[in-house]
């Protein structure tokens, strides 16, 4: 990870806290653990000043507040509000927005700003904000965009879309300057250092001036040439791992909660052959559940979940380039080792398994581990015989999830503009879970993530 500017000059920060008010309230409380069943951890005691999180990957700011590793989704959650908010028992809540409805079945919605928003520098958030930040991200299924006043907007889209959509990351609302390398948001935190030295990082996120009393601050903490089951030994609060026998230990330890996340995770096998094969065969019941109980080292099962990629209602731009694969590898990102595990098991039963899920003979194929950059470039060419890809379980929305995956491997995309139901075999699914320490809250999302600072709530429409 390069070295980034600080975010945040000393003489603006020191600026902007000396012009804002003492924290106060904002928004009512948070429910408490009897009443919300999406907290979790000992509420019982007062959360400390300070809370220590280690971070097992990379984040970068350059991707705020849209997140790709489990790292930027475990920072992005405390930095940035959401538009909506889906929590653990899937039900819609409050985020920027306090009220919002739809006038034609989903297609034109109106939101109202909840009261008192405003960005970590205390300018307040207004429509025009609104307008700039999504105008500003071509992602977005905008057909029209305007303001009604000055703290609502509606937004007509594309295509019809549930609630739930808008509470994916990329309808947070934030604001560039020249200052940060971070986006400001509308969090209850923002970052006031960001260091590196070696393989060593921190990240401290502090309370901004008008957030609620008791906003703790964040340290974010990574270190490369560490044993996650060392930190848990260490100066540390919280720590979220796909890994079981990191979860193990923990919870052998005095002192240490485990909390099992939502499942978020699918991985599937890809392949350009198989993508435009008319017929091709799928795993069965039960490949799949020995793959997720003895291939791979982690909390995973059999996937459950509906294949997203397939929706009817999601065309693409257009149908991908197909592309030859003379290459006898079994590509996976090199930082995912769930995705090692299954490329490793797949390329050990090449003459079982991946010989019938490509329609092509697997024999010779050995698996191979991908850099960042790499690993884009290849997906994107399709030039690999088969690529383990993790994708999102169930995204908050599916046909901008479907255009950001074709927009990453543009052969999958078949001659009608979708995704064709063959391209993609479902392997496994897995979760994270979150270790806390005695004394440490939390709050379960929807999306297999926690939040460690109060939210600011509006009242439910």
């Amino acid at each position: 990870m390069h070295a980034p500017r600080r975010p945040l000059t000393s003489g603006l920060l020191a600026a902007l806290l000396a012009a804002c008010t003492p924290p106060a309230a904002v928004g009512p409380p948070t429910p408490d653990a009897a009443a919300d069943p999406c907290r979790v951890g000992d509420a019982s005691e007062a959360t400390p000043q300070t809370i220590r999180v280690a971070l097992l990957d990379e984040v970068a700011a350059s991707r705020a507040p849209t997140p790709v590793t489990d790292a930027d989704h475990l920072v992005f959650r405390q930095l940035y509000e959401q538009l909506v908010r889906v929590d653990c028992t899937g039900a819609v809540r409050p985020g920027l927005a306090g009220r919002w409805r739809s006038d034609d079945s989903g297609r034109r919605w109106t939101f109202a700003l909840r009261p008192g928003a405003a960005f970590w520098d205390g300018t307040p958030v207004d429509a025009a904000a609104m307008l700039a930040a999504w105008r500003a991200d071509s992602t977005l299924p905008l057909a029209d965009l305007r303001q009604a006043d000055d703290s609502t907007v509606v937004v007509v889209l594309a295509a019809p879309r549930p609630v739930t959509a808008f509470a994916d990351p990329a309808w947070s609302v934030v604001k560039r300057i020249a200052e940060s390398a971070w986006p400001l948001g509308t969090g209850a935190v923002w970052v006031a250092e960001w260091t590196t030295a070696g393989d060593d990082s921190l990240l401290q996120a502090i309370p901004v001036p008008h957030a609620r009393a008791g906003t703790p601050t964040l340290e974010f903490r990574r270190s490369r040439a560490t044993d996650p089951r060392d930190l848990i030994d260490r100066d540390l609060d919280v720590l979220v791992t796909r890994d079981p026998a990191v979860r193990r230990y923990a919870e052998g330890r005095a002192g240490w909660t485990a909390v099992p996340l939502t499942w978020d995770r699918v991985y599937g096998l890809v392949s350009p052959t198989r993508a435009r094969a008319a017929s091709v065969t799928q795993l069965d019941e039960a490949s799949r559940t020995a793959l997720a109980h003895d291939a791979v080292r982690a909390d995973a099962r059999a996937p459950e979940s509906d294949a997203w990629w397939e929706e009817p209602a999601c065309t693409s731009a257009g149908p991908g380039a197909l592309v030859a694969s003379p290459l006898r590898r079994v590509a996976f990102p090199r930082e995912d080792p769930v995705a090692r595990d299954l490329a490793d098991r797949l390329v050990a039963r090449a003459d079982a398994e991946l010989t019938a899920l490509t329609g092509l003979s697997a024999a010779g194929t050995r698996s191979v581990a991908l850099d960042p950059r790499t690993w884009a470039a290849t997906l994107r060419s399709g030039t690999e015989f088969a690529l383990v890809l993790p994708l999102p379980r169930r995204p908050l929305d599916r046909c901008r999830a479907v255009g950001m995956l074709v927009a990453r491997a543009p052969w999958l995309s078949g001659p009608d503009g979708r995704v064709p139901a063959t391209a993609v075999v479902p392997l496994v699914e897995t979760r994270a879970s979150a270790l806390l320490r005695r004394g440490i809250g939390a709050e379960l999302d929807g999306e297999g993530g926690i939040r460690l600072v109060p939210t600011t709530e509006a009242r439910v429409p």
